[in-house]
């Protein structure tokens, strides 16, 4: 199992105005003159001799399925045609791989609908929508999130855009889970994202930032104060619990202290409200930022929710994205061309953040990709009656991670496998090496 304790990359020159940052502040404080990107002369007791990079994993969902006809190539292998959909992508061909012939036989066991494709999507259990509570297993973003989110300030981020439709179900609206029934909701709107992400201090003065870190040092002192208060007087299984508890304030403690000790540029704040378009543009340069400060190593990004009814103006589409999942796919009906271009959208922006991973050095001297899976996927391939097993496989593609592995440039068919062997594969390529994951993941699928 790989393990790396890669502190953040190195910042790059910025200039910034008024009103200052919280990292602005930390510069005054002598945290920081800007360096260009220099292995050699990286402290040997935190690098190593040899620097290795962080291992890191996007995984971005697009709702309402994806016009399969057009995504699938025909041929298998490194030859293979990009369809429509797939254009965008040309420019990074080579370190791409589509993946046909899944299935998701944990919505095969429930019945074909929204709630049980998206739900088990990114998890392969089966969602039981008649028992109380949100039972589900874990998602494979948070497999990894467990095994390296302590080295970051978040041990994993969830990105979201819009919530139109969907409904009250928890399993159409986010992908993210841990054991059980814990949900991991995402974020929406870019400037609550940036405020987590950079803004918590900003405006405050030197001596104001460091009174509140000071604070949020004593509060942590007096709850790590109150639990020894409590040791001696608890039952076995309780004392197991808080010590869990007390685990848990250590890392938040560490982490913290991390996300101090972060110097990196930040963006400028995004707008109030933007549009629909201009906010997934914004939440993929946030994805990056974050992958670029070392804020967080692990990463799932929502589209919109299952059902989503989304209405794609910028693109000249007038019906909503739920209707024209559903409007049949007449052979070149207007509604099958809005779809289509509805989801060469979706892959056009996502590969924009796989361009900027691709144009950056790591710290390794490698670029940021060849340490970065970037999965892109969707609930359904066939979206007029909620399919994704049987005859109708799942779409999915698979960017970068070349030095965690994986040989990029071809399209591989697995026929009759489930998506939890994907899964399972790629968390073995990013270095944890369990036997299963879900329902129906116990295959490892060649990706080299």
């Amino acid at each position: 199992m790989r393990r790396d304790n890669t502190p953040a990359t190195l910042d790059r020159k910025v200039v910034r105005t008024a009103p200052p940052s919280r990292r602005a502040i930390l510069r005054t404080l002598g945290a920081s003159v800007a360096l260009p990107f220099l292995p050699s002369a990286l402290p040997r007791s935190a690098w190593g001799a040899t620097p290795s990079a962080p291992t890191r994993f996007v995984v971005a969902v697009m709702p309402n399925g994806i016009f399969t006809p057009a995504f699938e190539p025909i041929t298998v292998g490194t030859d293979y045609e990009l369809g429509p959909i797939l254009l965008p992508a040309a420019a990074l061909q080579s370190r791409m791989t589509i993946v046909s012939g899944l299935e998701n036989f944990s919505e095969r066991d429930i019945f074909p609908e929204h709630e049980p494709a998206m739900g088990s999507l990114l998890t392969d259990v089966p969602v039981d929508q008649s028992a109380d509570g949100t039972p589900n297993g874990i998602s494979v973003d948070q497999v990894p999130a467990d095994v390296y989110g302590a080295q970051t300030p978040f041990r994993s981020l969830q990105f979201g855009v819009e919530n139109t439709g969907g409904g009250g179900s928890p399993y159409v609206n986010q992908i993210s889970w841990g054991n059980g029934d814990t949900p991991f909701p995402p974020i929406e709107d870019p400037l609550t994202m940036f405020n987590r992400l950079f803004g918590v201090e900003v405006g405050l003065s030197p001596e104001e930032a460091e009174a509140r870190k000071a604070m949020r040092g004593s509060i942590l002192d007096r709850v790590l104060d109150r639990t020894t208060s409590l040791k001696g007087h608890l039952s076995a299984s309780d004392s197991v619990k808080l010590e869990q508890y007390e685990t848990g304030v250590r890392e938040l403690e560490l982490q913290i202290a991390r996300l101090d000790q972060i110097v990196c540029d930040e963006p400028d704040a995004p707008p109030t409200n933007p549009g629909f378009a201009e906010a997934t543009s914004i939440m993929y340069d946030l994805m990056f930022k974050a992958f670029e400060c070392d804020l967080s190593r692990i990463i799932s990004f929502l589209q919109g929710p299952s059902v989503s009814n989304q209405v794609y103006s910028h693109l000249g589409i007038t019906d909503d994205h739920h209707t024209l999942s559903h409007a049949g796919w007449t052979p070149n009906s207007a509604a099958e061309a809005d779809y289509k271009k509805i989801n060469q959208w979706q892959l056009e922006v996502f590969c924009g953040l796989v361009q900027k991973l691709a144009d950056t050095e790591d710290v390794d001297g490698n670029d940021m990709l060849s340490n970065t899976i970037c999965l892109f996927t969707t609930e359904f391939s066939e979206s007029n009656t909620h399919l994704a097993y049987e005859a109708y496989t799942l779409p999915v593609a698979i960017f970068g991670g070349e030095n965690l592995g994986i040989v990029q440039g071809q399209h591989r068919r697995f026929t009759g496998e489930s998506q939890g062997s994907l899964w399972l594969t790629l968390l073995h390529h990013l270095g944890i090496e369990q036997n299963t994951f879900g329902t129906y993941g116990n295959k490892i699928l060649s990706l080299t």
